[in-house]
């Protein structure tokens, strides 16, 4: 999908990748990257780097264009890139005999748990052979990439959540201005909501956990959780927290939608609209809120994308503080423990995230935020809406996921627990103290 922004031209950033050739043959002179015999220079031999990654349909395309400009400055490398969209395939492959030499991961929850069983290489080492400062990064970006005090991976477009409305159903509604508590959104929200008298529902002003895990997004009840004042993990006392009170509060807030309305009607409404990002409720026009991130300005259908608006996802009403929660990740790039040429699989990862020509050619394309420091908002988007994103992800209130060695099925446990409360199967209080001793449990086993 072709960018509604405006892009550095392949000229541009030609000239930029060119600029930075010299300063990385310097760079990249780790153990047997370069060779020399006498006076005469070898030829380094021809390596092949199989690269697993996440980026589907037109970004594909992007990644590369990267690719081919690394090969031209590398002619000793190829890279083979591959789109794996299961991420269990990917943990099989990285586990198993053969595994990639490069993994893009389209969220970071996994590279706590694949660092935790050993099937991730340490970056430090090579790190600290090329000079690398993490200084350069955005400080959540790192945060994303390490386990247990090491880094594990490089970051790669950070991004994260807000509030997205329906500008036109808001107007309709005789609404003026997006939500400034939670209180406020849920009388929107249900101001909002068309329901016929069969339960039917035809439009609808918010869904708690949409787009949520099952599209493949971050669980909106881990951001509801650090919304009230909780949380998922004590840092300091190493133990899990799924059963503060502020977490069960927020679960209950959720059930209020599925109270009103019903969840099988709220499911068949979701059903009723399409794929996500193309002609899903949001982008349908039959969604008037979500709680999501940046992307949407630009891969939106086009018609659609002006009438998004952004706002910071307001806090409970005694809680103001926390206006503007979200979580901050990245795709982290990483280096299979059972690589047999991590050297040159770390070239091409350091190029891909500290180069500031391909951070921006990225983030221009998939309108991600970026994970360097040298990289400004506006540069990448002039749009006041994304400079609410950048913002957010700078703020006080920007959350990463608990780097913790079940990170990945941790995240897993809390969206079962909150689909199986929002469909009446079990009580937030319960659930979430089940699932505190269920991830107590997993934490033990570390």
């Amino acid at each position: 999908m072709t960018s509604s922004t405006a892009t550095l031209s392949r000229r541009s950033l030609s000239r930029s990748l060119a600029a930075c050739a010299a300063a990385l043959c310097t760079i990249l002179t780790l153990s047997g990257a370069t060779h020399a015999v006498s006076a005469r220079a070898v030829p380094a031999p021809k390596v092949t780097l199989l690269f697993y990654n996440q980026w589907i349909g037109v970004q594909e395309q992007y990644l590369k264009e990267i690719i081919r400009r690394f090969e031209r400055l590398h002619p000793n490398i190829v890279i083979k890139e591959s789109v794996v969209a299961d991420t269990t395939k990917i943990i099989t492959a990285m586990q198993g005999g053969k595994p990639p030499d490069i993994v893009d991961f389209g969220l970071g929850q996994f590279l706590p748990e694949m660092a935790s069983k050993g099937a991730l290489t340490e970056l430090d080492p090579y790190m600290k052979a090329a000079r690398l400062n993490t200084n350069i990064f955005v400080p959540a970006a790192v945060q994303v990439d390490t386990y247990n005090g090491h880094i594990y991976g490089l970051p790669f477009m950070d991004f994260n959540h807000a509030l997205l409305y329906n500008t036109t159903l808001f107007r309709r509604a005789g609404i003026t201005h997006p939500p400034t508590t939670l209180e406020e959104l849920e009388t929107d929200a249900y101001r909002l909501t068309k329901q016929e008298k069969n339960g039917k529902i035809e439009q609808m002003g918010f869904i708690p956990d949409w787009p949520g895990g099952a599209n493949g997004q971050a669980v909106n009840l881990v951001d509801y959780g650090w919304l009230y004042g909780g949380g998922w993990y004590n840092e300091k006392t190493k133990q899990t927290t799924a059963d503060l009170p502020a977490n069960i509060k927020a679960l209950d807030w959720e059930t209020h939608f599925y109270k009103k309305y019903g969840a099988r009607n709220i499911d068949n409404f979701v059903k009723s609209a399409g794929v996500y990002l193309s002609n899903d409720v949001f982008a349908s026009g039959k969604l008037a809120m979500a709680y999501d991130g940046e992307w949407w300005l630009d891969f939106a259908p086009p018609s659609f994308e002006p009438r998004i608006g952004v706002a910071p996802f307001p806090a409970p009403q005694g809680l103001s503080r926390y206006t503007g929660t979200s979580f901050i990740d990245n795709d982290p790039q990483v280096i299979p423990s059972g690589s047999q040429h991590k050297q040159e699989a770390f070239a091409f990862i350091q190029y891909e995230t500290t180069n500031p020509g391909v951070t921006l050619y990225m983030a221009l394309r998939v309108y991600n935020l970026s994970q360097l420091k040298a990289i400004t908002a506006t540069q990448i988007s002039k749009d006041p809406r994304f400079k609410i994103f950048v913002d957010l992800s700078n703020g006080p209130n920007a959350h990463v996921f608990p780097r913790v060695g079940f990170a990945g099925e941790m995240d897993t446990k809390i969206q079962n627990v909150e689909a199986a409360v929002l469909h009446g199967q079990d009580t937030p209080a319960h659930a979430l103290q089940a699932l505190q001793s269920d991830l107590s449990n997993l934490a033990g086993g570390q």
